[in-house]
């Protein structure tokens, strides 16, 4: 627009024969001008193909090397989690469940990677900067991208119980310690599943119905329990703590040991192999490997070392 004023102007050009010299000009194909030009034409010629060609290498130069840091980034930050992300939880799926499931990991600041493969969901993903690895979840490989081998858990809300019974399959095979946790549609799903080795399987229609009807009937009691769990800023949490070889409270009983006189932690129950201990007693003699649950202030649950 400025070459095809500056022609107009100088040398009285029509409107298309100043577009005409500006275009040809600028894009130095060597075509003849419409006609000679004035000492004054040619100096503005040599001053716009100078700054033209300048401007147009910089315009394009500065396009193409937003898109490539862009995709370069996102293949690099997405490649960067798979081999570094540990001690995290991978959510299968980001439907209406497994984008709940994410919000509330992100929500307690736990690490979460979520496998997805449909393209409207992945621009979700990217748009919530939310770590994701695009692919099937009922593959091998995915889950090995997800780094699955140093995860905590993994939640199954795919829509089809078919798929999160395969994802549960090969996610105790590839990590034996892992946590798993499956949505189910269907109740006879739940049994395969747990034999598949989820460690929990829930019915999300099923689940929401129980609670309402408990919350009819246990109002207060549940407001309770919903305020210790999801209470934000966190005032209260129920975490777990695994007595590992050699800690000092191991053959102890939980009176001797004074959990809630020294630090306030209240033991509700004890995780003993497949044995589930609820309100222990004071006298039980505390285990190699025993894995207490307890509930406390959220501030000295983190900061004491127990």
């Amino acid at each position: 627009l400025i070459g095809a004023l500056g022609y107009h102007k100088i040398e009285n050009m029509s409107p298309l024969d100043s577009l005409y010299m500006a275009i040809i000009t600028l894009s130095t194909v060597g075509y003849k001008e419409v006609y000679p030009l004035s000492d004054t034409g040619k100096v503005f010629t040599i001053i716009f193909i100078i700054t033209g060609i300048a401007f147009v290498s910089y315009t394009v130069f500065t396009v193409g090397e937003l898109l490539f840091e862009t995709t370069f980034n996102n293949l690099l930050s997405r490649r960067g989690k798979e081999i570094k992300m540990d001690g995290h939880y991978i959510v299968c799926g980001f439907g209406k469940i497994g984008s709940i499931v994410t919000k509330e990991l992100q929500a307690k600041k736990e690490k979460v990677i979520v496998i997805e493969k449909d393209p409207e969901r992945i621009r979700l993903l990217r748009e919530k900067e939310i770590p994701y690895i695009e692919g099937d979840a009922t593959e091998e490989e995915t889950l090995l991208k997800a780094n699955i081998g140093k995860a905590k858990g993994i939640a199954c809300t795919l829509t089809e119980d078919a798929d999160n019974l395969y994802v549960t399959l090969t996610a105790r095979e590839l990590n034996p310690n892992i946590v798993i946790v499956s949505r189910a549609e269907n109740e006879a799903s739940v049994k395969k599943l747990i034999k598949a080795g989820a460690n929990k399987v829930i019915t999300p229609y099923e689940a929401g119905a129980i609670k309402i009807a408990e919350y009819l009937r246990k109002k207060e009691i549940l407001e309770i329990v919903d305020f210790i769990i999801n209470a934000e800023p966190l005032q209260y949490a129920i975490k777990q703590l695994a007595l590992e070889k050699s800690h000092p409270l191991i053959n102890k009983t939980l009176r001797e040991a004074g959990l809630r006189q020294k630090y306030g932690i209240l033991v509700i129950g004890i995780i003993r192999g497949d044995k589930t201990i609820i309100n222990p007693s004071p006298d039980e003699i505390l285990r190699e490997n025993d894995i207490l649950v307890v509930i406390g202030e959220a501030g000295k649950l983190t900061t004491q070392n127990l």
